[in-house]
């Protein structure tokens, strides 16, 4: 998922030459996108920008699922259709109305650069041939590449226990195909560094990496750059990253503009995602040999327990999606929960959270425009959504979606089909759920045919339908179809 901070650069490119602009919709440059409306919360396809695009507010679900990870980069060329695949799927949000991370929504951004820059090529020739022109080629990037070279020689990935992994491609290339290297990394740190060397104003290098607040109600605040994340440092100054991960590798970039020091890291093994301690511990100790700051990450304050009105917490009760977590008011005290067959409580605290003794964890509820009541969690000091609540379901239930479904294998290539091979739908105590995998989550239905996965974090929103076809009854997610076993 690096290679998104690599659209993000191509589209910054563009906005200096004056071909586009961040906050028009994607329909200028892309006619053909569409995609309809979520059932339950709306939306229309014509408000999202390029800038919502970039930030993960589009409402765009994350994955089209057929061939994102496949074993033969031949099906890369999915990149060329990803404007008409979106048709076949729902909005999983109102645009601007959550921040929820989409590679899709970043594979649509990346299809803007060949269709202003290079109009006559397809879409993944286009935007492989113009990152080659102008970012790696210039940054002298020579191992570099979005596509497979003569001769390259790739690097394994293992499973667990040092069982090798086979090698994948990731289909939504501006979301996730670059292949690099350290040394080659290093040339674009210090381009970035260096106020964007030969390829990027120093001007559009501060605009990509500005701190914006987002405006999307259910971001709470959160602040966000073009595609980078920051991550503020107790001297208000901020690191920029981004992380990204496939089944078997997973890697970081990570930048201090202050300073001038960067880090890359990258690991070849199932649950990689160790490397990230790594990488940002050895930036946050160089950051304080060079400045001799005392960098404490920052952490949110001691706080302690306060009784709370119980008027207050009766209007907190009920379920939360997407895990049918149960609240209910515990006297004064605070609040209890019971989710997937786990109990706990939550203990009112005097700034307006609660905190979960078991874990440190810490909660807050916020009544939206709607009136709906959210639940989120802080993830250090900044608020990350959780869930939402939701009514009576279990009289809602459609057995017709209810068994097990696999999913249809067209190809062999299609990596997809190991990792979500089987579906079920059934009753969860009170609740309708659907296990993707070994993953959970709860459903809400809207008639005999539609259903969807509730809440507005990344994965939530997801729309599920049955359609019929020569007389045999499937069932679409993200793209893909699956039979009743």
């Amino acid at each position: 998922s690096i290679s998104k901070t690599f659209t993000a650069m191509g589209i910054m490119q563009l906005k200096e030459k004056g071909v586009l602009e961040l906050d028009d919709p994607v329909t200028k440059y892309l006619p053909d996108f569409q995609i309809p409306a979520h059932p339950q919360y709306g939306g229309d396809y014509r408000q999202i920008t390029l800038r919502m695009l970039a930030q993960h507010t589009s409402g765009i679900p994350g994955t089209y699922m057929p061939h994102f990870i496949d074993e033969s980069p031949g099906n890369m060329e999915m990149l060329n259709e990803v404007d008409k695949d979106l048709t076949k799927l729902n909005l999983s949000s109102a645009p601007n109305d959550t921040w929820a991370y989409s590679n899709m929504a970043v594979s649509l951004l990346g299809a803007v650069i060949p269709k202003v820059a290079m109009p006559n090529d397809t879409y993944l020739e286009g935007y492989t041939a113009y990152l080659e022109e102008h970012i790696f080629s210039p940054l002298k990037m020579e191992k570099t590449s979005i596509l497979p070279k003569a001769g390259e020689v790739k690097s394994k990935s293992y499973k667990e226990y040092g069982i090798e992994a086979p090698t994948t491609y990731i289909s939504a290339a501006p979301a996730g195909s670059i292949r690099s290297t350290a040394s080659d990394m290093e040339k674009y740190m210090t381009a970035l560094l260096s106020g964007g060397a030969n390829v990027l104003s120093k001007k559009s290098v501060e605009e990509m990496l500005n701190p914006e607040e987002l405006t999307a109600e259910r971001a709470f605040g959160k602040k966000a750059g073009l595609i980078w994340m920051p991550y503020e440092l107790p001297s208000g100054n901020n690191i920029w990253l981004h992380d990204g991960a496939t089944q078997n590798f997973y890697s970081l970039v990570a930048i201090d503009p202050v300073t001038r020091l960067g880090v890359f890291v990258s690991s070849n093994t199932a649950g990689g995602y160790g490397t990230a301690g790594i990488g940002m511990n050895a930036l946050l100790m160089a950051i304080m040999e060079k400045t001799g700051e005392n960098i404490v990450p920052n952490t949110y304050a001691t706080t302690t327990k306060q009784a709370v009105e119980l008027n207050y917490l009766k209007t907190l009760e009920g379920t939360y999606s997407p895990l049918a977590m149960k609240v209910t008011a515990d006297g004064a005290a605070g609040l209890k929960y019971e989710v997937l067959g786990q109990k706990g409580e939550l203990v009112a605290q005097n700034d307006g959270t609660f905190l979960d003794p078991s874990d440190g964890m810490r909660y807050f509820f916020q009544k939206l425009k709607n009136g709906n009541v959210t639940m989120g969690y802080y993830s250090g000091l900044e608020k990350m959504y959780y869930g939402e609540q939701v009514g009576d379901v279990k009289a809602q239930f459609r057995a017709g979606f209810e068994g097990t479904w696999q999913y249809v294998n067209k190809d062999k290539d299609d990596y997809m089909q190991s990792l979500y091979k089987t579906i079920t739908i059934g009753m969860n105590g009170d609740f309708p759920f659907i296990s993707i995998g070994t993953s959970p989550a709860m459903l809400m239905f809207v008639d005999e045919k539609t259903c969807y996965i509730p809440g507005f974090a990344r994965g939530s929103g997801d729309v599920i339908k049955l359609v019929t076809e020569n007389g045999v009854t499937y069932l679409e997610l993200d793209g893909a179809r699956y039979a009743r076993s």
